[in-house]
């Protein structure tokens, strides 16, 4: 019988003979097994649809290779990669601004990209993992370092929280700057390292990246389960956002989780700033109000509103006003729980409430801290 994976393996075994007829077949197969990644299995287990999306992923991936980095130098693929990270709207204006008012304005964009992606390549516990993967896959350093190029890519660009994974470290980075400065690093420190490899005292094979595992990562079927949530979440969100306020918010959502600034989204909408705010502010409500029988933890979270990460979308002291001058106690009660990762119907259990009186509740807190949030005192406090 044939499998969903075999099925795979066929398919992509077409496709590259297509694309690259003249690559050994060994060349091609390690390919194949770069982007079926280091547990293929995984996708016999998939149902139908999160089996779609993970195949969209696949190609996604295999695009990223073949238009940067296949087959073309190292330094080449290594420079197009820099371009391709520099370019992405929201790291450059934050790496530029910080340029312009940091000690080191003979910096540039490239030179703190570089040091954000060697730090990822000591640290990260994803990027570690596909390191080995790769070594596995090809002895051929030159492919090596193509597929490592495409993995650090489209790895950086991964959404978290409503922004590309790399925006996330850039803030890492500036932690980091406030005890050193910018470190030179030069392209060929970047391009070995997956090559690298040294002996432990068992004499086993170890990458050098082994020795730096710190930071907590997402296994890759995870990362796809995330995926397949993500679009049946946004496909239902829309649909309600359709139905209370119109196309309009539709549109809205799209922009927003295609990480757009809200300038972009305002000139993309043809609103106001003040409009567009106003709209983002809609969406909010009735997105808090979906979620709560949805899947509250994921759109929260794009909204950037969530209580236990997100402080409800308030700021320190917007947040003090909240909790300790606009909530009774039993508000603060409700909060506290919440806020320690127990669900509603725990929440609601040890307060001795009926769901449904819960939620009512925690609507009323939720409007509290909109108001709050959309308050022109505490937006002049901030300034």
């Amino acid at each position: 019988m044939t499998t969903a994976l075999d099925e795979l393996r066929n398919k992509w075994s077409e496709r590259l003979f297509s694309d690259y007829p003249s690559f050994p077949i060994n060349k091609r197969q390690s390919i194949i097994n770069w982007l079926l990644g280091d547990s293929p299995n995984r996708f016999n287990q998939l149902d139908s649809q999160a089996r779609a999306i993970a195949t969209q992923g696949l190609e996604f991936r295999y695009n990223i290779l073949r238009k940067r980095y296949l087959n073309i130098t190292s330094n080449v693929a290594y420079n197009r990669l820099m371009t391709r990270l520099s370019s992405v709207p929201i790291v450059n204006q934050r790496i530029r601004v910080w340029i312009d008012t940091s000690r080191d304005r003979a910096a540039t964009v490239i030179d703190i990209i570089q040091e954000i992606i060697m730090e990822m390549l000591k640290s990260d516990k994803y990027l570690e993992k596909q390191l080995y993967w790769i070594s596995e896959c090809t002895l051929d350093e030159n492919l090596r370092n193509s597929l490592l190029l495409a993995t650090i890519e489209e790895y950086c660009l991964r959404p978290i929280a409503n922004e590309p994974l790399i925006a996330r470290r850039f803030i890492n980075f500036l932690k980091r700057e406030a005890r050193s400065g910018i470190t030179n690093i030069s392209t060929q420190e970047l391009i070995v390292v997956v090559s690298e490899e040294t002996k432990t005292e068992d004499n086993s094979v170890r990458h050098l990246s082994d020795n730096f595992s710190q930071e907590i990562y997402q296994e890759q079927t995870q990362w796809e389960e995330i995926k397949v949530l993500r679009v049946l979440v946004t496909q239902e969100l829309s649909t309600y956002l359709q139905e209370k306020i119109g196309s309009i918010a539709v549109d809205w959502l799209t922009l927003y989780l295609q990480g757009l600034s809200p300038e972009m989204m305002a000139k993309s909408l043809t609103l106001s700033p003040k409009k567009t705010s106003e709209l983002r502010e809609k969406v909010i409500y009735h997105a808090h109000n979906f979620v709560i029988k949805n899947k509250p933890e994921l759109v929260e979270e794009w909204l950037e509103v969530s209580l236990q990460e997100h402080n409800l979308g308030l700021n320190k002291r917007q947040w003090e006003t909240f909790y300790e001058q606009k909530l009774n106690q039993e508000q603060r009660l409700v909060i506290d729980k919440l806020k320690i990762g127990l669900t509603r119907e725990n929440v609601a259990k040890e307060l001795n409430l009926s769901e449904s009186k819960l939620l009512k509740k925690w609507r009323e807190i939720y409007l509290i801290a909109q108001e709050i949030r959309n308050s022109p005192k505490q937006k002049q406090k901030l300034g």
